[in-house]
């Protein structure tokens, strides 16, 4: 059975586990690459998906932290905290 993915909590807005994967580059640069030059168009295809990488949904920042962790954990009570006196205040 494969373990499933780690939670993440993005440390700069406190956002729990809403994560989408960032491709960088253009996909309509890609296919004029590809069908105007073959082996450019493959450099850059390449080039975009090795550069992947997950951030988060609500902000786009890359740091995010598994939930797990302890700075994950402090991470979720400091914006629980916020999120609190943000109520308190309204």
């Amino acid at each position: 059975m494969a373990a499933s993915a780690p939670r993440l909590v993005c440390s700069n807005c406190g956002s729990v586990d809403r994560i989408k994967t960032d491709t960088p580059g253009s996909i309509l640069i890609e296919l004029v690459l590809w069908i105007a030059f073959i082996i450019p168009g493959l450099v850059y295809s390449f080039w975009r998906l090795s550069a992947r990488k997950k951030v988060c949904a609500a902000c786009g920042s890359a740091n995010l932290v598994p939930a797990d962790t302890p700075a994950g954990r402090r991470l979720i009570a400091l914006h629980a905290d916020e999120a609190d006196d943000e109520v308190e205040a309204a």
